[in-house]
């Protein structure tokens, strides 16, 4: 019995703390400053001229847009359309890779 308590107890502090702790943000509406392919991050880079780290990743430099995300090419599309038109672009991020933040949605 004590076993089934404790695991329950570990399942559900984990999912709580899992959930807590990569909450993500809201960024500012600017505009972007560099874009750039990476492998160590499988992905892109992707810096603006205001960064914000709700996850407290470390670094504030990039962004990182991961080429396992679901919508990928879309918000590709996107970042290039805001590059290439000096259109002031938002995202939104959550979670952490090489302490940098990781874009999850991204609005024009």
């Amino acid at each position: 019995m004590k076993a089934k308590w404790a695991a329950a107890f570990v399942l559900t502090a984990s999912i709580v703390y899992s959930h807590s702790s990569f909450a993500g943000g809201w960024g500012s509406r600017v505009e972007l400053t560099n874009v750039y392919p990476s492998t160590s991050v499988n992905g892109i880079y992707i810096a603006q001229t205001t960064m914000t780290d709700p996850d407290q990743c470390g670094l504030q430099d990039f962004y990182v847009l991961q080429k396992t995300h679901a919508l990928f090419d879309e918000i590709y599309a996107i970042v290039l359309a805001a590059r290439v038109s000096d259109k002031p672009i938002q995202f939104h991020v959550a979670g952490c890779v090489n302490q940098r933040p990781i874009i999850s949605l991204v609005q024009l």
